[in-house]
């Protein structure tokens, strides 16, 4: 940390996570309706490296054989789907809440993979 000094750690964790709410804000316009708000405040000096989603619907089963999904939180179906199908880790909260948490290893690369893949199955799911 010395080497590289805080304020270039928090600036680009904050450059990180800002990309990744303009990336999530452009998932939004692209679903039918919206199916989370980002929680977290979106001023500059109010958040760091942290992007709390809030989903605002539970998806319906589509196969009425699986009950077990029909049932599943959107928060918790997605954070099943990045991490089995994309090896995407997040964090899913109570009340239908999930996570995302840029830090200075990652890439610009890692977000546009994080958000298209949260593009990908939204639209699947809400199909």
């Amino acid at each position: 940390l010395g080497l590289i000094g805080f304020q270039k750690i928090e600036a680009r964790i904050k450059a990180l996570t800002s990309l990744l709410r303009q990336g999530l804000d452009t998932v939004l316009e692209s679903l039918p309706h919206a199916v989370f708000e980002i929680e977290t405040p979106a001023l500059n000096h109010q958040y760091l490296g942290i992007l709390v989603l809030k989903f605002t619907e539970v998806p319906k089963g589509k196969d009425k054989d699986k009950e077990e999904e029909s049932g599943k939180l959107l928060s918790e179906l997605l954070y099943d789907t990045l991490y089995e199908e994309y090896k995407i880790g997040v964090s899913t909260k109570k009340g239908n809440r999930m996570r995302l948490s840029p830090h200075i290893y990652n890439t610009e690369k890692h977000i546009d993979r994080v958000v298209r893949a949260i593009k990908t199955v939204l639209t699947q799911v809400l199909k």
